[in-house]
């Protein structure tokens, strides 16, 4: 059974989670990286430098309305906002139960 795993490191501790489709584990990216970012609002949308633009949705209940293909576009706007931030660093990986 494949199953995709959502793991990073935040100030050198690590964490992931485990989730059964796709979609969930983007969706799980994504959530931390808005709260990571500090976004919970359009105005904080907006004042923070790393959305400045605006053009990256923020709202976690819009984001679970978009396809997986969607989803995985977003999450990739934000991690181009994120690569060089060393203290905080993500990644989903698909893998395979095993038994």
């Amino acid at each position: 059974m494949n199953i995709w795993v959502f793991m990073g490191r935040y100030e050198g501790d690590l964490f992931a989670t485990t989730h059964l489709t796709e979609k969930g584990a983007v969706l799980a990216a994504l959530a931390d990286i808005l709260e990571y970012m500090g976004i919970e609002s359009a105005e904080e949308a907006r004042a923070n430098p790393e959305n400045a633009d605006g053009l990256l949705p923020w709202d976690y209940d819009e984001l679970k309305t978009f396809p997986t293909t969607k989803l995985w576009e977003v999450y990739a706007g934000y991690r181009e906002h994120l690569w060089d931030d060393f203290s905080y660093e993500i990644d989903i990986h698909q893998t395979q139960v095993t038994g």
